[in-house]
Parts: C-alpha cells; sequence; structure tokens
C-alpha cells in the first residue's frame, strides 16, 4: 500500500499483516484494533529510499523544487545519510 494510513485503516478485523515505518507505528500505539510487534532482527537493517519521476519531469520547474525539498526533509530526518 503506498500509504501507511490506509494499512491501518485495512487491518482490523482481519488476519492481515503490515509492516510500516516506527514512526508511523508509534503514533498508532494507543490503536486497540491492531496489535503491534517488532519486525524480526533480519528486516532491522535500513531499506534503501528512492524517487521516482517520468523523464519528462526532468526539468519542471515544480518537480525539481519538490524533489529537492523531499531530499532536504529527509536528510534532516535521518543526518548523515544521501
Amino acid at each position: 500500500m503506498p500509504y501507511f494510513e490506509a494499512a491501518f485503516a485495512a487491518l482490523p478485523g482481519t488476519r492481515l499483516v503490515a509492516l510500516v515505518p516506527r514512526r508511523g507505528a508509534e503514533a498508532r500505539r494507543g490503536d486497540d484494533s491492531v496489535r503491534f510487534v517488532e519486525a524480526p532482527a533480519e528486516l532491522a537493517a535500513p531499506f534503501p529510499y528512492g524517487m521516482v519521476w517520468h523523464p519528462r519531469l526532468n526539468s519542471d520547474p515544480a518537480h525539481v523544487w519538490a524533489r529537492a525539498l523531499v531530499s532536504e526533509v529527509a536528510a534532516e530526518l535521518r543526518p548523515g545519510t544521501p
């Protein structure tokens, strides 16, 4: 699912499992409709993140700005990570 809130909405009453970022899970800790468990150790390694866009947007000023903003905010969340 592309949005973690959608995953939280889909889980209650099912046997489904969702892997979500810790920050998203911590924001929902008080939600008794889902059960939270730690991921297995082999999943603890950082996941690579990236951005993907259509080549026609390479030079689009709004898209260039949005990509730069996302990169800047992501760097603030994880200092020292490209």
